[in-house]
């Protein structure tokens, strides 16, 4: 497929709309249909006209996620959050833009906005002379054939074999087949990194193999990338080890993939390629944290145990290198501390469900409990504190429990004077189910037939304000949190522009 036609596309016409419905995609809801139907849900609709588009134009995306009892009911449900207004101009010039907003929020975009200005894996592969000889694993296809001697008598690497961070070499099997696909018939020059193709426990699976005596070259199989070694930078293969096993390498993978959780879940070569590297990769010594970098990392390979009880002393100490790794990659990418939670959250509520379907379940059945609304509250007064405290005053939380189950969650916020440990507190109402749940009908707004919008509440008082929405866990976490803060702050300022 011609990768430039959405560029044309969108500079031919005008979007008004688009709908992606990709995480609906085998709900039976509207279009009905079954499993072998042609009328099941489409995965977008779009609303164009023929013209060319503004400078100013603005698309309205609506991104529905999947909800529990979908396909149940004859609608479709969606968030305020799920409705965004985005560019026509940058959704050509930075078409992940529909990415982040799919996942994401404007702080992905202005993340990965940030993240794009540094070099790419294959500029970086290319600098280092081994772009290459990377390359995909041998094919054992119906293609045509060639012999394989060269490959015979060397280490292979099959499918399924790979866990993170380190290879035993000298575990692996002989390759012996007498024939393989003429186009991948090559191997490795060791140390060499390998990356799995495929997802394990919805992560890929990166490692180092390095040379033992007798067995200085790797044979892999089709669902691995690997690199070898560069003469000229010997440790590059390890600083990948450590990046790309990062949860900011695996958030830049999805984001930046044209295809990566839209039609596949195979994660290729070309969207590591456009990973993006800190800028101190093939210099090393300009920074010491690429030293804790290589330290954790070589820990991590001669140690790292996937099997490991939770409860062991090696497990716990496995979760704390990988921890300290994480804020040291963190470091070299000069990450903010609200960037870092941006990126976890939105790799646990956003990326993870949507490359792993049966945890689309699991995640609708997940309300928001007292301890992340806490932590949703103290992350929306830290930000607020920091931008609008006046006069001394701190903004403070109350979180609202509810003795029954809800389908919403509140909290109120107001400005006082007092101590900044005492930002949080924590009461319990009773007996008012029944408004709540004719609050939440009272939300719900239906904007196209059998098409609803749950909408969020603001609620401004004059020392403060209340936040009422849905009970879903991820409107409560941190990262909505600082969305959420962003967008009191915009308020603040047109009601600021108002009054003058």
């Amino acid at each position: 497929q011609d990768p430039t036609w959405l560029e044309t596309f969108l500079g031919n016409n005008t979007v008004e709309t688009v709908v992606n419905l990709s995480d609906l995609v085998g709900a039976h809801v509207l279009f009905g249909g079954n499993s072998t139907s042609s009328t099941q849900l489409p995965s977008s609709i779009v609303i164009f006209r023929a013209i060319a588009s503004s400078s100013d134009r603005k698309v309205m995306y609506i991104t529905p996620k999947w909800y529990l009892n979908i396909d149940k009911q004859d609608e479709i449900l969606i968030t305020t959050e799920d409705i965004h207004d985005l560019s026509q101009k940058l959704l050509r010039s930075q078409p992940f833009l529909w990415k982040s907003a799919f996942r994401g929020t404007a702080r992905d975009y202005r993340l990965l906005n940030k993240l794009q200005q540094l070099p790419t894996l294959k500029e970086v592969l290319s600098a280092a002379n081994v772009l290459h000889d990377a390359h995909r694993g041998v094919i054992f296809g119906k293609g045509k054939q060639q012999a394989a001697s060269m490959l015979q008598g060397k280490p292979f690497l099959a499918s399924g074999q790979i866990k993170r961070y380190g290879i035993n070499i000298d575990s692996l099997n002989l390759f012996t087949r007498p024939t393989a696909e003429r186009r991948y018939k090559r191997f490795l020059q060791l140390p060499a990194l390998i990356i799995s193709r495929s997802l394990h426990d919805q992560r890929v699976e990166i490692a180092v193999a390095e040379p033992s005596a007798g067995r200085e070259h790797l044979v892999i199989d089709q669902m691995y990338y690997g690199i070898p070694g560069s003469s000229s930078h010997s440790a590059l293969v390890y600083q990948l080890n450590a990046i790309l096993n990062s949860n900011i390498a695996f958030y830049m993978a999805f984001m930046f993939s044209s295809a990566l959780g839209w039609d596949r879940r195979l994660v290729e070569e070309g969207d590591w390629q456009q990973i993006r590297l800190p800028r101190s990769i093939l210099d090393p010594t300009a920074t010491p944290i690429w030293q804790e970098v290589l330290q954790h990392e070589s820990w991590l390979r001669e140690n790292w145990q996937p099997s490991s009880a939770s409860e062991s002393i090696l497990r716990q100490k496995i979760l704390q290198q990988q921890q300290m790794l994480e804020k040291s990659v963190s470091e070299l990418y000069e990450l903010s501390e609200q960037e870092v939670i941006l990126v976890e959250d939105t790799i646990a509520l956003g990326i993870t469900p949507i490359l792993a379907k049966n945890l689309r379940f699991l995640n609708a059945l997940l309300h928001a409990t007292s301890n992340d609304l806490q932590n949703y509250a103290r992350r929306v007064c830290t930000q607020l504190n920091g931008i609008l405290n006046d006069d001394g005053q701190w903004l403070t939380a109350i979180v609202i429990e509810f003795k029954q189950p809800s389908p919403l969650r509140a909290c109120r916020f107001r400005y006082k004077n007092l101590d900044r440990n005492e930002l949080i507190t924590v009461i319990q109402f009773e007996n008012i189910e029944n408004i709540l749940e004719q609050m939440s009908q009272d939300l719900r707004a239906e904007v196209a037939d059998h098409v609803y919008v749950q909408r969020s509440l603001h609620v401004y008082e004059p020392d403060g304000f209340w936040i009422i929405k849905s009970a879903e866990k991820r409107l409560w976490s941190e990262s909505a949190a600082l969305n959420d803060a962003d967008m009191i702050v915009c308020e603040h300022m047109e009601e600021d522009t108002e009054d003058e």
